[in-house]
């Protein structure tokens, strides 16, 4: 993902909003606003000032390709090897796999654990969950299985998160969800019932 520190101006108490407010960045701030669409969810933005309103029901702004999708129709973040979590189609006939690649975790003042490179293999059509799981024991692996429910938080053996909510239909994906989009970091923890 890209650093946005430094896109957008900031001023100090007392100074003047003429003093730092350039066409540039009065643009940027207008295209974020204009263009920002719902993942999950729709934003309602009323022209006649009254607040927005993030509404979260199922539904999305986002149609056709679906997240990731750049201007022109290239594949952006998640979809590619070269991404933490990063995820490709290596689906074959009638098999449909995803694979997830570069997982990433890591404890604060403890080491970081690497996933190996997984294939997560989908039985069925429908909205599921690419899931990670980490145990000190085992460290962090990819779940070869989708999940339909967001994934549990932990077990006794393992802590759970999502990396994606991807969704198969007739042989296709669509992003829905991009979860983790970076190293998973952690406090210090165990897990419950250690």
């Amino acid at each position: 993902m890209p650093q946005l520190r430094g896109f957008l101006r900031r001023f100090r108490a007392g100074q003047s909003v003429s003093s730092f407010c350039d066409s540039t960045h009065h643009n940027r701030v207008a295209d974020i606003l204009e263009n920002i669409l719902g993942c999950g969810c729709r934003i309602e933005k009323p022209m006649d000032g009254t607040p927005w309103k993030i509404i979260i029901d199922g539904s999305s702004d986002i149609t056709g390709g679906g997240l990731g999708v750049l201007p022109g129709g290239g594949l952006g973040f998640p979809w590619g090897s070269t991404y933490t979590f990063g995820i490709t189609d290596t689906s074959a006939g009638d098999t449909y796999k995803l694979k997830v690649w570069k997982g990433k975790f890591r404890r604060c003042g403890d080491q970081t654990y690497n996933a190996a490179d997984t294939e997560v293999t989908f039985s069925g059509d429908g909205d599921q969950w690419l899931v990670w799981r980490w145990s000190e024991s085992s460290g962090l692996e990819i779940v070869t299985t989708p999940q339909t429910n967001y994934p549990a938080e932990s077990d006794s053996t393992y802590i759970y998160g999502p990396i994606h909510k991807v969704n198969l239909t007739a042989g296709t994906f669509t992003l829905l969800d991009a979860c983790q989009d970076g190293i998973i970091n952690a406090q210090t923890f165990t897990v419950p019932g250690a």
